[in-house]
């Protein structure tokens, strides 16, 4: 299939419901790809079951990847699920490394006592007097970071929540004028705005606010876009 050994069926598909569930997400991923067309259908069909079932694929990352799709033909394709490489990753670090990767801040003062190099923090935002920001060591609330925000703010900012992982909920703002910004969907907001959302995203353990660093310009040409890759 995609030149990796399988593993063992999923545990979840092993049961008679399991399997039922396996065959009916199967067979929607093999009509989508096959167009109905019955010469295509059952490779589709037979592919689909090991990507799900043996390689730990979800149904969405077979569709983003297009891993069914007639113009692969039988080449093998390099993509691994997040399934595989999560277990590689359990392999190769130690467990307790993982909650300083999930927590952003304790990354960084990692990071910061190891002289390796990351982008500056302007702060910490909670939703109430106990953030931060780097240019006043007084706790900063929702009113404190607006007027930052409004005056002092650097152009590109990301912001993202304290704990998590997958990129989920990072958000890259630009400022478009003196009290205006835009994400990098387009969407427009000003400084208290922006302030609303970082209340939202942050409901639970609050954002960290950052410097916006563009990867290399090699790889911003290999890949077709300026923002860092993983």
């Amino acid at each position: 299939m995609n030149g990796f050994p399988p593993y063992p069926i999923d545990a979840t598909y092993r049961q008679p419901v399991g399997w039922l569930r396996l065959g009916g997400r199967a067979a929607r991923l093999a009509l989508r790809s096959s167009s109905g067309r019955p010469a295509r259908l059952l490779p589709a069909f037979s592919q689909a079951i090991q990507l799900l079932g043996r390689e730990g694929f979800q149904s969405g990352e077979i569709r983003r990847l297009e891993l069914l799709e007639p113009m692969r033909g039988d080449v093998p394709i390099p993509a691994l699920s997040r399934r595989a490489m999560e277990r590689i990753a359990e392999a190769l670090n130690p467990a307790e490394a993982r909650a300083k990767l999930r927590d952003k801040m304790l990354f960084q003062r990692v990071c910061e006592a190891q002289s390796l190099p990351a982008p500056r923090v302007v702060g910490l935002f909670r939703g109430d007097r106990t953030g931060w920001l780097t240019d006043d060591s007084r706790p900063a609330g929702p009113e404190a970071w607006r007027r930052f925000l409004e005056r002092d703010g650097p152009d590109e900012l990301v912001v993202k929540p304290v704990v998590g992982s997958y990129g989920r909920g990072v958000r890259v703002v630009f400022r478009v004028s003196e009290d205006g910004f835009r994400d990098a969907t387009g969407a427009a907001l000003d400084a208290a705005g922006l302030v609303e959302s970082m209340t939202a995203l942050g409901r639970e353990h609050g954002c960290m606010v950052q410097e916006r660093v563009r990867g290399h310009e090699e790889l911003a040409r290999l890949s077709g876009t300026t923002h860092l890759q993983t």
